[in-house]
């Protein structure tokens, strides 16, 4: 490999649970994501409703909607280091746990600061649940079938906004916008204590010991992926934190209507990460840098023509505008997970991945920020939209700095470990 060792290597040092318990690891991981997700990303189609309760403006309740992230900013690295020390396993378990005790909390904070305070632990139980989940399918699936497998598990995070886009505006106007995220939040405990006794236990790593007191290397390599992902990052917060007010401003839409049209990008935001993902393994030859770069032009692509169809436009063409939109801006980071890995050492994938995710953190506080104060200052969302389309194309040719690291041939060490 280009930085770090070999996959045979790490097959060795950290073998997976019996061949039949892969699919355990994936779908637990991927429940566990979904459950997680549908609490962050629920505050996106509530917005409206939360802007109302408590007068923000757009920059502000852009803000509210992903303040969670500080949370996630300040645990990355420990929760990355907690999975190479102590296994996956139980990072897992108790980010579900939080999560969903913040959500619980979120939801009948009677205050604005008390909502900020929960959200901001919630983003605690988010920080856990990516490079736990990423050194799993790392461990458990060889590498012609890897990126498929990560873009599974990371299906659960679009998967988790269609569900919240989908169910909590109808919630919210049926029973108010908390009843929903104490919901969610009750359903992400329940997943969190049913995948403590049902996860697969694996050996953890001789090597993952000896190294739990040394950080992760800082490359050029994962310093570039991070550098990009925050562009790419851009584009994908915005279009969540965003379409929903959009929607309804600029098209007249309901909060539900435009509720069904988050859903769809999400939906379709999911299918685009298995579909990059087969493009890496199986058309691409493993390259996961060639698809970082399409799904950002395609991202890129959709901003600028979400900006330039007229109101007056069919919403048949609306909503194929969002579904391609959404299938690059959404859709690349599992194939983004996958590449963090593999630059990774033996023992070092929870904490490459946090790495190279907490150089992408500022993202997604600043970016949904500054469209947001965009709006406010220009009155216009089309605009933001084109500087962010702009944006988005800065991530794609950074991408082209990176050295990938090379296949190796350890699918059947992996397959039988």
């Amino acid at each position: 490999m280009a930085e770090g060792g070999t996959d045979a290597a790490h097959s060795q040092l950290n073998p997976s649970a019996r061949a039949g318990d892969r699919y355990l690891v994936l779908g637990g991981t991927t429940v566990m994501q979904i459950a997680i997700t549908t609490l962050y990303a629920g505050f996106a189609p509530l917005l409206p409703f939360v802007k109302t309760e408590f007068g923000l403006t757009y920059a502000q309740a852009g803000l509210i909607a992903n303040v969670a992230f500080v949370g996630t900013m300040a645990t990355l690295l420990a929760a990355g280091w907690a999975v190479d020390a102590l296994g996956e396993r139980i990072v897992i378990i108790a980010g579900g746990v939080i999560a969903g005790l913040a959500g619980i909390a979120a939801g009948l904070a009677p205050f604005l600061a008390l909502l900020v305070v929960a959200l901001v632990v919630l983003g605690v139980g988010v920080g856990t649940a990516t490079p736990s989940g990423t050194s799993a399918i790392r461990a458990a699936f060889a590498r012609d079938e890897r990126a498929v497998a990560m873009g599974v598990r990371q299906m659960g995070i679009p998967v988790g906004g269609l569900l919240a886009a989908l169910i909590l505006p109808s919630l919210a106007q049926a029973h108010g916008w908390r009843f929903g995220v104490v919901a969610a939040g009750v359903v992400a405990v329940v997943i969190a204590l049913v995948l403590a006794v049902a996860y697969p236990r694996r050996r953890h790593g001789l090597e993952a010991s000896r190294q739990a007191g040394r950080a992760a290397k800082l490359t050029k390599n994962v310093a570039l992926t991070g550098a990009a992902g925050n562009f790419l990052l851009a584009g994908q917060i915005c279009v969540v934190t965003y379409l929903v007010v959009f929607l309804v401003r600029d098209w007249g839409m309901s909060v539900t209507a435009a509720g069904f049209l988050l859903a769809l990008a999400q939906g379709s935001g999911a299918l685009g990460r298995l579909g990059w993902g087969l493009a890496s393994d199986r058309l691409l030859n493993g390259s996961r840098r060639t698809v970082l770069i399409m799904a950002g032009l395609v991202s890129a692509g959709g901003c600028l023509a979400l900006s330039l169809l007229p109101s007056t436009s069919s919403h048949i063409w609306l909503g194929i505008t969002i579904a391609v939109l959404a299938a690059g801006a959404v859709g690349w980071t599992g194939v983004q997970m996958t590449l963090l890995s593999e630059l990774a050492a033996p023992g070092f994938e929870g904490r490459t991945v946090a790495l190279g995710m907490f150089l992408q953190q500022p993202a997604l506080l600043l970016a949904p920020l500054a469209f947001g104060v965009l709006v406010d200052w220009t009155g216009s969302f089309r605009i933001a939209w084109q500087v962010l389309a702009a944006f988005v194309v800065i991530g794609a040719l950074l991408l082209f700095g990176i050295r990938e690291a090379k296949p190796e041939l350890d699918n059947a060490v992996a397959r039988s470990s």
